[in-house]
C-alpha cells in the first residue's frame, strides 16, 4: 500500500554528474593550440569560458531534453505533475482502470517531516487517492516508477484484502507489493512514450 524509501542516493555534486551531459566544445580549454600567439589563445579561452558560463546559468534546457536521472529538485511542481499525469495516462491504457471505483485521484506533495516513516508514495483506499512525496523522490526515474507502483495499488482490492495479506506475508512478500514492484519495469515502455513531450521542459 505504500512505497518505502529503501535507499536514498547521495546528492550528485556537479552539473556534469547530474546530467552526464557536457556543454559543447568543452575540450577546447585543455586542447593545446601551439601555432597561435599567446594573446589570441587567451582570448579564445576567455570566450569559451563565457560560452560555458552562459550555457550553465542562462540556458533553460540541458542538452534539449529531460533524462531519467534528472534530479527532481531541478523541476518545477508543474513539470513534475506533468510527468505524473502522462505516466498515469499510459497506465490507464495499458493496465486498465478500477472497474468499480473508476479513476483514482493523485496528489503530488511533500511528506511531513514528522511522518513515522519516509516514503516515496502511498495509496489511500478510503479516498481512492495516490500521494506522491516529491521531497523523497530523487529523480525522474524514481518518480515514474513510484507512480506506476501506486497506480497498481489503485487496481487491487487494497481496502478489503491488504491487511489480511499483510498479516500473512508481511510487506516484502505481500502479493500486492510484488505485483506493484513488477509493474515498475513498465518504465522501459513509459519513458520512450512520454519523453518526446518533455523536451521543452524548463530546468532550474
Amino acid at each position: 500500500m505504500s512505497y518505502k524509501v529503501i535507499n536514498t542516493p547521495s546528492r550528485l555534486s556537479t552539473f556534469y554528474q547530474q546530467t552526464n551531459c557536457h556543454p559543447p566544445l568543452i575540450n577546447i580549454i585543455t586542447t593545446p593550440i601551439n601555432n597561435l600567439p599567446t594573446l589570441i589563445l587567451r582570448g579564445i579561452i576567455l570566450i569559451h569560458r563565457q560560452i560555458v558560463r552562459d550555457h550553465l546559468n542562462k540556458s533553460p534546457y540541458i542538452c534539449g531534453m529531460i533524462r531519467t536521472n534528472t534530479n527532481l529538485e531541478r523541476l518545477t511542481h508543474k513539470d513534475i505533475r506533468k510527468i505524473v499525469d502522462l505516466t498515469i495516462k499510459y497506465c490507464e491504457v495499458h493496465l486498465g482502470v478500477n472497474g468499480r471505483r473508476g479513476q483514482s485521484g493523485v496528489m503530488v506533495m511533500n511528506q511531513s517531516p514528522n511522518a513515522d516513516e519516509k516514503r516515496y508514495g502511498e495509496y489511500c483506499p478510503d479516498y481512492h487517492m495516490m500521494r506522491l512525496f516529491k521531497n523523497h523522490i530523487t529523480n525522474v526515474r524514481c518518480l515514474i516508477e513510484t507512480t506506476i507502483h501506486e497506480y497498481t495499488h489503485t487496481l487491487q482490492g487494497v481496502k478489503t484484502n491488504y491487511a489480511k495479506l499483510y498479516e500473512k506475508h508481511g510487506y516484502n512478500n505481500h502479493p500486492y507489493e510484488i505485483e506493484a514492484v513488477k509493474n515498475e519495469a513498465l518504465i522501459n515502455e513509459v519513458w520512450p512514450t512520454i519523453r518526446k513531450k518533455l523536451t521543452k521542459m524548463k530546468l532550474d
